[in-house]
């Protein structure tokens, strides 16, 4: 029977006590920042669905086996709002956990907007250099004549404001290297254009960036040409819409 009335309360109560629980910690927030907390918080939840649904579960029940022993007469709401204080702390935790990543997604947010004008005031240095993208944090630099440059020794990039200091993570060495090269235009080869690292260089370097997707470097530099087939060898200089000619410009600027 506990078990039976613990599936009730995780199926009919979970998601909103999570919400109430939103509701409390961003009373003095924003709608549109409570709503983004909601969302994190919700998918944390559906993330959770194994190993910390049975956690809260087995609270529920050793909580509820614990009333029947001692009560006569249950009232399910009465119970749930006063007898589950170990559950109702994993919900709240949870919303903290949310509350976290929400604030360090404003700061990335923040931080990524002081460097996109950083990058707008700088002088550039050179006229062009190829990103090649191999997938997640995996990239290389080249110049003008796709020749390799040589590795920069970057330092992580780190912005002090009062009572704030924000930098950005070492994975992304890729921002810090092309801030020091300071190029007018970026050829970005990347075969993973959801990439959230290219969508940060994208975001700060605004329309310097050129996408490319499929070029004849691309299959150079990322050992793809020796695996098309017809339909990829035809669409071999196309670039992300796919509605390039060949011997057109397999590139798409961002604006």
């Amino acid at each position: 029977m506990a078990d039976a009335f613990a599936g009730y309360i995780q199926n009919q109560w979970e998601i909103p006590m999570l919400l109430e629980a939103v509701s409390g910690e961003c009373r003095y927030m924003s709608g549109e920042e409570a709503q983004r907390i909601r969302e994190i918080s919700t998918g944390l939840l559906q993330k959770d669905l194994n190993s910390g649904r049975k956690k809260r579960r087995n609270m529920i029940v050793s909580s509820l086996m614990q009333c029947f022993e001692e009560l006569h007469i249950i009232n399910l709401e009465g119970v749930i709002r006063f007898r589950l204080p170990a559950y109702q702390q994993e919900l709240r935790d949870l919303v903290e956990y949310a509350l976290d990543e929400f604030w360090g997604e404003r700061q990335y947010e923040e931080f990524v907007q002081l460097l996109k004008y950083f990058v707008y005031f700088q002088e550039n240095q050179v006229p062009l250099v190829h990103v090649i993208h191999r997938g997640e944090q995996n990239f290389t630099i080249l110049d003008t004549e796709m020749r390799l440059l040589s590795p920069l020794q970057a330092e992580p990039i780190t912005v002090e404001l009062p009572g704030l200091e924000v930098g950005m993570p070492a994975e992304d060495m890729i921002v810090s290297s092309l801030i020091s090269i300071a190029p007018a235009r970026i050829m970005l080869h990347t075969q993973d254009p959801s990439a959230f690292v290219v969508h940060t260089l994208l975001d700060i370097f605004e329309d310097k960036v050129e996408l490319c997707r499929f070029c004849p470097d691309c299959g150079t530099w990322l050992n793809d040409s020796d695996r098309l087939d017809g339909k990829e060898a035809e669409n071999y200089n196309n670039c992300e819409s796919g509605s390039l000619k060949k011997g057109e410009p397999a590139f798409s600027r961002k604006s």
